[in-house]
């Protein structure tokens, strides 16, 4: 299945016939180091000399291949920086419209993973750290997946280290995930063991908070055997559909643990 949509290639190929000849091949051969098709393969329909140029070389790419697509998309970032701003403006709508992502001059594939969940989760955890880890994540899921596994783990790890200190506990830096885990999960009260037997639901809660710590230690496994870090090279082996639920499920936990976090203290 192509990773750009048809529809858009029709319209960048419109866009370029207000580029010059020069920017074209500049943006294809030079940015995205692609190579023209014959002119002779061209529809015979086109007559405009710029709509051939951009048509010969998106013919000779395979838009179901990421890293021929990724290259693609440094090209269209590109012609952004190319022309005046209403042109600029007009080509990141109709990135935006194919489903794509702009974030100032640069285009990216959607990840499809949504970071807002966080967001007033806890007024105490550090936004910026935040940030930082949800746009690592995003911008790898379909670029660099290894990448963004190793920043949802990382991502846990912050959360985790936030509700040890708000609940006094002096860290060494040494702490490894599953001992962080377990005693932020155990200082919320969300162990399997800190649930009665009497409390109504107590076998189904034990259930779900059992997975929470299943679900932490697999992502630690995804990321020592696919991820960043540790001085791995990086596998071809993990996927954009893994990086997505690494991301997906530290999201989900992260969310959980600060929004339980928050309203403990709301209640005390």
């Amino acid at each position: 299945m192509d990773l750009i949509p048809r529809t858009f290639r029709i319209d960048l190929r419109e866009f370029c016939a207000g580029v010059v000849l020069r920017t074209i091949d500049s943006a294809f051969a030079g940015v995205g180091g692609f190579d023209p098709v014959d002119d002779t393969e061209l529809p015979q329909t086109l007559s405009s000399e710029r709509r051939r140029l951009a048509e010969s070389y998106m013919m000779a790419i395979d838009f179901e291949d990421t890293p021929q697509v990724l290259r693609f998309l440094k090209v269209v970032g590109w012609l952004g920086t190319q022309v005046l701003g209403g042109e600029r403006d007009k080509l990141h709508d109709l990135c935006r419209a194919a489903g794509l992502q702009v974030s100032g001059n640069v285009v990216r594939l959607q990840g499809g993973v949504s970071t807002d969940w966080l967001i007033g989760a806890d007024g105490r955890f550090d936004r910026d750290q935040f940030s930082q880890y949800c746009e690592r994540m995003q911008a790898g899921i379909v670029e660099d997946p290894p990448a963004a596994i190793g920043a949802a783990k990382e991502l846990l790890e912050a959360v985790f280290k936030h509700v040890l200190r708000e609940h006094g506990t002096t860290l060494t830096g040494r702490e490894q995930m599953p001992e962080l885990s377990k005693g932020a999960l155990k200082a919320l009260d969300l162990t399997a063991k800190g649930i009665p037997n009497a409390k109504k639901g107590a076998v189904a809660a034990r259930k779900v908070l059992g997975s929470l710590s299943a679900s932490v230690q697999g992502l630690v496994e995804l990321r020592n055997l696919y991820g960043t870090g540790h001085g791995r090279d990086r596998r071809t082996g993990i996927k954009p559909r893994h990086a997505k639920l690494a991301v997906g499920a530290a999201l989900t936990l992260a969310t959980f643990v600060l929004e339980t976090m928050d309203d403990r203290r709301g209640s005390t």
